[in-house]
């Protein structure tokens, strides 16, 4: 008989109660089969032993010296044990934690906290004040991590028990370490707000089980609950919103009735691109080439100048477009056509100059040497609007998600009857199934809409024979191709038919006497935490319903900020002082958290990219999220550095001996 097979060593990993015992200890950055030693800043191997793996670390010859050396050394913490304070201790705490805010608001490096003190001793000689503000780097940074923890402690006290969305995107500013920074959208019983709870990193790879392990983490680590969790939205990456492998599947096996919304500007972004694609006239490499041949240039920027007063016009830069911000294309084609003959006699006048142009500048000068060029930058001045304006509003920062689909819907419309005839459409019961593609269903060309610009340039060109009649029969084929082309890539990918986006339109107050309580019943049978507790709650919630119906909402003005107007809502009291829509205030004040874009990630990683910048390479992950936390909760409580007021916690925490 075979000799059983040794058993395999058991793996230990790190415990909470670790950081119980020893005081400086906690997590390591390698793994749970680690700890680190904050006294000697290093990672010590705790998978076989475990404890006694810690206890043989602490005897060594370096742990010991520098625990000495520690235990000798003030520590920063000290500066913060309140024993007995003064009005005036209060008053410095304070000013040294709007100093630090104000570092913080400003983008402005923690180094320079080392001279204020002494700085302000000199700028006000007669304050008590600032004769005992010390605040340099170490004690700031101090103070930032406590205003985070402050913040973050206050976020997770109201979010706790009520209905939140969570947003998240990749970013790898940072360089090689990828950060998720964790927004939380809920609200504050005043309106939404949008909060960062922290920045964190996954393990390993950035795969989907790895984000969502990290993203769950946090949570459990501030108690909160995936149950909870209403919303997850995210950019439309595979690896968020993959129905195999993505963050967005990993969740639902959590929470099976979580909504999970993609970016709708990113998908109109990249309609808009793709039918630019189409375009017999490489518009956007033009205007990336026209950018960089100027713009390490002061000689040739001085050249364009002269030609912009020589022709008439205000002289103003050139714009820079960056393929993947949502915006700038439209700006830069509207700045093109407007210095449209000062750039043509600039580069007329560079290529004739230079014995050997580059390829660059050849480009540039047979794109304004062809006359259909104009005709297509002033037909994309025309027609992309249609899918800006409706990204401007789904990149606010109120709820708008009750809009959503009517908006969408609005797009698909619009650039329906730019080129498909009205027959075809009024025949349709439903505009999706419209076969647009096809030639007989579309506008002849005098019809198609492409701007009455446009439509002027090209009578002109035809009257002076400029462009011919194969050049205009390509440019009409290609706006065909345009609209078409973007219409097929909507149809295919946004949410048109979206039923949670159907039934969040019951948030919109001037539609309540057309709305169902079927929507009101989608809702709370979906999300546990929406639901009344019990039958009676229930049958109270329809009844309020109905009431909210025939309410004429006087004095309130129902054109206000959606989550804001729910607030004022639920407040109304009826004659006998009882609340007349509480249990309907709370559904719909947690159906305003439901996200509308991934806007709120963007601009989280706006200020991660103006924090974390080349000057700045050291700076770590805890220290970005501590001032990002900051500035968000600035933000989105209205505050600046100057009104910012510390909680009593807070001053306590930070009280001087």
């Amino acid at each position: 008989m075979a000799s059983p097979a040794p058993k395999r060593p058991r793996v230990q990993k790190f415990r909470e109660e670790y950081k119980k015992i020893w005081n400086f200890v906690t997590e390591s950055r390698l793994g749970d089969e680690y700890a680190r030693c904050t006294i000697c800043e290093c990672d010590v191997k705790i998978s076989s032993g475990a404890r006694s793996d810690l206890e043989r670390h602490i005897k060594t010859p370096k742990h010991s010296n520098r625990a000495k050396a520690f235990s000798s050394t003030p520590s920063v913490m000290s500066m913060f044990s309140p024993k007995s304070r003064s009005s005036l201790d209060d008053k410095v705490a304070t000013a040294e934690l709007l100093f630090t805010t104000f570092i913080v608001e400003h983008n402005l490096p923690v180094a320079i906290a080392d001279h204020a003190g002494e700085l302000f001793k000199m700028m006000f000689p007669d304050s008590d004040i600032a004769k005992k503000f010390k605040c340099a780097r170490t004690k700031c940074r101090q103070l930032m991590g406590n205003i985070a923890e402050d913040a973050k402690s206050t976020i997770v006290k109201s979010v706790k028990d009520t209905p939140f969305s969570l947003s998240t995107d990749g970013s790898n500013d940072r360089g090689s370490e990828q950060i998720y920074p964790i927004v939380l959208r809920y609200h504050n019983n005043s309106q939404v707000v949008t909060d960062v709870l922290s920045i964190t990193t996954p393990t390993g790879n950035s795969t989907g089980e790895n984000i969502y392990t990290a993203l769950s983490s946090e949570l459990d680590k501030h108690g909160l609950s995936w149950k909870n969790c209403i919303s997850f939205g995210s950019d439309n990456a595979a690896v968020m919103l993959g129905n195999q492998n993505g963050v967005a599947a990993h969740i639902k096996k959590t929470n099976p009735d979580i909504h999970i919304q993609g970016c709708p500007c990113h998908l109109l972004h990249i309609a808009a691109k793709r039918a630019c694609q189409t375009l017999r006239c490489p518009i956007e490499e033009i205007l990336i080439d026209i950018y960089h041949y100027l713009d390490n240039s002061t000689k040739r920027q001085k050249s364009l100048q002269q030609f912009q007063i020589e022709t008439g016009h205000v002289v103003k830069k050139i714009i820079k477009h960056g393929p993947t911000r949502w915006l700038s294309l439209h700006k830069c084609i509207e700045r093109l056509v407007e210095q449209w003959d000062a750039l043509t006699g600039f580069f007329s006048a560079e290529i004739k100059d230079l014995k050997k142009p580059s390829d660059r500048l050849k480009r540039i000068d047979l794109f304004f040497s062809n006359a259909k060029s104009k005709a297509y930058a002033l037909f994309l001045k025309f027609a992309l609007p249609t899918y800006i304006n409706a990204n401007l509003l789904l990149q606010r920062e109120e709820p708008t998600v009750h809009l959503l689909q009517q908006r969408l819907h609005d797009v698909v419309t619009d650039i329906l009857m730019a080129f498909v005839k009205p027959e075809a459409i009024s025949k349709e019961s439903d505009i999706y199934k419209i076969e647009h593609h096809r030639r007989s269903r579309q506008k002849d060309r005098e019809d198609l809409l492409i701007g009455h610009d446009t439509r002027l340039f090209i009578d002109v060109m035809k009257a002076e024979t400029k462009m011919s009649g194969t050049q205009l029969t390509e440019f009409f084929e290609d706006v065909r191709s345009f609209y078409s082309t973007s219409l097929k890539y909507i149809f295919e990918n946004l949410p048109l038919r979206d039923e949670a986006l159907k039934h969040a339109k019951i948030l919109d107050v001037r539609v309540r006497t057309t709305t169902k309580f079927e929507s009101i019943s989608y809702w709370i049978n979906r999300f546990e935490c929406l639901k009344p507790r019990t039958s009676c709650e229930h049958e109270q919630l329809q009844k309020e319903f109905v009431r909210f119906q025939f309410d004429r909402l006087e004095g309130l003005d129902v054109t206000m900020r959606v989550d804001r107007l729910w607030q004022e809502i639920s407040e109304l009291k009826d004659s006998c002082g009882v609340f007349k829509y509480q249990l309907l205030g709370q559904v719909m004040k947690g159906l305003c958290c439901l996200p509308h874009s991934n806007a709120d990630s963007e601009r989280v990683f706006s200020l991660v990219r103006k924090n974390k910048t080349e000057a700045r390479a050291s700076m770590t992950r805890q220290l970005l999220s501590d001032i990002i936390l900051i500035k968000m909760t600035l933000i989105s409580r209205g505050q600046s550095c100057y009104g910012f007021v510390p909680s009593p916690s807070l001053l306590a925490k930070c009280g001087r001996q």
